[in-house]
């Protein structure tokens, strides 16, 4: 958990001015299903 923690926040800074709040919002998403199981993934899109 404190490996993922650490890569949010790298993530967080690295795009932190190229994108505006609303597409923040869904690149994060896209971030935490990617490290999520695959079986969540596929839960997901279902």
């Amino acid at each position: 958990m404190s490996e993922f923690i650490k890569n949010d926040i790298l993530f967080r800074l690295f795009y932190k001015e190229k994108f505006n709040r609303v597409e923040w919002k869904e690149i994060r998403l896209g971030f935490k299903i990617i490290v999520k199981f695959e079986e969540d993934v596929l839960s997901f899109i279902k």
